[in-house]
């Protein structure tokens, strides 16, 4: 097990979040968290701590013993030319040893310090029963309701709130949600999805007050934005094709395209440029077997998502 002191009072100065799991959880993934990298350093790993690991230094001082996090607990991604680093927590089976505060250690050497911690999430135990959903809609989309199982003994909802993809937090209007009681007394949250602006993406927390008069933020929604043009063409075997199209989404990433099973990319018919969002479709000479449905996987918080980008037929 790693281990690393560290003092709180001299961790770089950010704004840090706290996001509530309930102890029931099978499973969970953080909202994205955007970072700026102080200047002259580099991402290093994300460590943790809770607060049984607080001792005491030789020199009298608290500090705090530092785990280091698996790596394949999170996903992270530099932005503009490396000055940003988003950062996504997810555990795929959740247990009680993961409430802890989080920080994204950096260097100006790496693999030598002294690190520079920047705290940016806290995960603390919530009193609320609430399983997230993930719903994948369209700007502009009306996707009518969507209802999410609510239960929380003695709590008061004061609001829903959405951590929208431009890593800005909005207020989502009272009109657009409220809870509904079933005949078998249990609550569902309603929250209403109409006319999808870009602000409306991203992860939704409702603030509820609990049964101690304390506050808690519990993700119930993340609404995510995969955008792309759709090909559909029929080819004359025998006949070159060369058509790119383009592909909108917030911190994701394509991993693969299917065509009859098999990676349409490993046979370099089929390219993606990551850096552009451009997918370019190329058969100097067009077979029956380039004849298919072309799937796309993208990988967005740690989850995988299906989308069909193209339907080539033959003549």
């Amino acid at each position: 097990m790693f281990y690393e002191s560290y003092n709180p009072h001299v961790c770089a100065t950010e704004d840090s979040s706290e996001e509530f799991v309930s102890p029931s959880a099978k499973n969970y993934t953080s909202s994205t968290k955007r970072l700026p990298v102080p200047e002259g350093y580099t991402f290093v790993y994300i460590t943790g701590y809770s607060v049984t690991d607080k001792e005491v230094d030789k020199s009298g001082k608290l500090v705090y013993r530092l785990r280091k996090l698996d790596r394949s607990l999170y996903t992270t991604k530099l932005s503009n030319h490396d000055r940003f680093i988003s950062v996504t927590l997810d555990f795929p089976r959740w247990s009680s040893a993961y409430y802890q505060q989080y920080q994204v250690a950096f260097a100006k050497t790496p693999d030598k310090k002294p690190y520079k911690y920047v705290p940016f999430l806290r995960l603390s135990e919530g009193t609320a029963n609430i399983i997230s959903r993930r719903l994948e809609l369209l700007q502009g989309q009306q996707a009518n309701t969507t209802l999410i199982p609510y239960r929380c003994e003695r709590c008061r909802l004061i609001n829903l709130m959405v951590r929208a993809n431009d890593g800005n937090a909005y207020n989502v209007d009272s009109d657009r949600y409220r809870l509904l009681d079933s005949v078998d007394r249990h609550q569902f949250l309603q929250i209403m999805m109409e006319s999808m602006r870009p602000q409306d993406f991203g992860d939704y927390f409702a603030v509820i007050q609990n049964a101690d008069g304390l506050e808690e933020r519990i993700k119930v929604l993340s609404v995510l934005f995969i955008k792309t043009d759709r090909l559909t063409t029929s080819l004359k075997v025998g006949g070159h094709y060369d058509h790119a199209m383009t592909y909108k989404c917030e911190e994701c990433q394509l991993t693969d395209i299917l065509c009859n099973g098999a990676s349409a990319l490993t046979t370099g018919r089929v390219t993606v440029i990551p850096v552009s969002k451009l997918i370019n479709f190329n058969f100097p000479r067009f077979e029956d077997t380039n004849a298919c449905v072309y799937i796309g996987f993208f990988k967005q918080d740690g989850k995988v998502y299906q989308k069909i980008l193209g339907v080539i037929e033959s003549q």
